[in-house]
């Protein structure tokens, strides 16, 4: 029940979703949902696999959402793969 909601909230067209691999397999992610008519946007959900835990990759999504929406970018997850809209 719970893979279905955060499938169906993270596919909306006002969301964006970064993902965190590790040798092919999903590490973590965050969804960030865009409010257009204020040029704003929210966390909406961001998890980390329990094995991954504590290392810092949750942080360093979070970090992301905001290099990412601001003019400076630069690496985020060092030693990790982040793709844009893969759910």
């Amino acid at each position: 029940m719970v893979g279905v909601y955060v499938e169906s909230a993270c596919t909306t067209a006002d969301m964006k979703v970064w993902i965190a691999i590790d040798s092919d397999s999903t590490v973590s992610f965050v969804a960030v949902k865009l409010h257009s008519e204020s040029s704003m946007g929210e966390i909406y959900m961001i998890a980390v696999d329990p094995d991954y835990q504590r290392q810092g990759i949750g942080a360093a999504l979070v970090v992301c959402t905001y290099v990412i929406f601001t003019p400076s970018k630069s690496a985020c997850l060092p030693g990790f793969v982040l793709e844009l809209n893969i759910l």
